[in-house]
């Protein structure tokens, strides 16, 4: 049964013309990441030019699970004037984090 599903799943993948990606092309670089990161930014009603990209720590964790990115205002001003916007690199999803 297992096998009709795969070889059904295959085939349906095939005849719409859909690529079944390998393991090594499934990773989104590091400008990708950066370009998501900065429209989602905006979607989430972020001014970029009023913030500057930190150069904290990894911008990918260790297990390469995720790229983040963390904005501080430019000049740096009073606490909570940054937020950090993570990327998943598997599939570019984000997420916006606030300052508080």
């Amino acid at each position: 049964m297992r096998l009709k599903v795969t070889v059904a799943t295959i085939l349906i993948a095939l005849a719409t013309g859909c690529n079944i990606p390998s393991p090594s092309t499934t990773q989104i670089s590091r400008g990708k990441a950066l370009e998501l990161a900065q429209q989602s930014a905006m979607r989430h009603g972020y001014n970029l030019d009023k913030y500057m990209l930190s150069g904290f720590n990894e911008e990918i964790s260790k297990e390469e699970k995720e790229w983040s990115f963390l904005y501080q205002c430019k000049p740096i001003t009073a606490p909570g004037c940054h937020f950090l916007v993570i990327v998943d690199p598997s599939t570019g999803a984000t997420r916006v984090i606030p300052g508080e």
